[in-house]
């Protein structure tokens, strides 16, 4: 408990860190990549000519000799030319990974791996939640 009184109120807050299990070798059980950054990957920032574009995270990839926006998490998915930093045995973990920036992959031989947000494709993030609705899995309210 914590605050700046010294009473018995106060604020606690908590924090999410998934455990997955994994792999440094892809195999028929541990076959879903934890990337790194892409090196076809460009950070576009065009602040100091456009400072109202500040607030966007804009990611590209070239194609001849323009950018363009950089693959979506589909094709990025079907990509073989990726480098995982380990592989894991389960998607929606990994899905719930990504969502919370940071984890830890814990390996065969026990050896604890920890994993952090490195950056993002650049697409707007699309929520599981609203995806659930949206394909009428999940009825809303009010």
């Amino acid at each position: 408990l914590y605050n700046n009184n010294k009473t018995n109120t106060g604020v606690i807050t908590g924090y999410y860190e998934p455990l997955l299990r994994g792999s440094l070798t892809k195999s028929e059980k541990y076959k879903y990549p934890i990337y790194k950054t892409p090196k076809d990957m460009y950070i576009v920032d065009l602040s100091s000519v456009y400072p109202e574009l500040k607030k966007y995270r804009l990611r590209g990839k070239l194609k001849g000799n323009k950018i363009i926006p950089y693959d979506d998490r589909e094709a990025i998915n079907e990509r073989d030319d990726l480098e995982a930093i380990c592989y894991v045995d389960d998607r929606f973990d990994l899905f719930f990974l990504h969502i919370q920036g940071s984890g830890k992959v814990q390996l065969e031989t026990g050896e604890v791996l920890n994993v952090g947000y490195a950056n993002q494709n650049g697409h707007k993030y699309k929520g599981i939640g609203g995806m659930l609705l949206q394909e009428g899995v999940l009825q809303g309210y009010g």
